[in-house]
């Protein structure tokens, strides 16, 4: 099993936008910069807590083949969640306009 090499960019990896922008704001851009750093270290970054700070961990460390799965199934899962959203409000609207058009069905002319 390959791990994550060191040259690659944290933007490509599973992570938050917030704990991307965190450290791209304190210079650390790359799987290595996160692997040289302490977690002390880490937590002293401003606006870097526990949560991003085991979200960097568990992202640095996870296999090449197992990485790229669990990224695959967290955006199908995202897209999954957004299609069902949609049609939900689909859905409302289509509701709200049967309403509407029962509504001035009865209104007398």
């Amino acid at each position: 099993m390959r791990g994550v090499h060191d040259e690659y960019e944290l933007r490509h990896l599973p992570l938050s936008q917030r704990a991307i922008n965190v450290c791209e704001l304190s210079g650390i851009k790359t799987v290595g910069d996160v692997r040289q750093q302490t977690d002390d270290a880490l937590l002293r970054i401003p606006n870097l807590g526990r949560k991003i700070l085991n979200e960097l961990r568990a992202a640095t460390r996870i296999d090449g083949d197992r990485w790229k799965f669990e990224m695959e199934s967290e955006w199908r899962d995202r897209v999954e969640r957004n299609i069902i959203r949609t049609n939900e409000r689909i859905d409302r609207l289509w509701a709200r306009q049967s309403n509407i058009i029962k509504r001035l069905d009865k209104k007398p002319e």
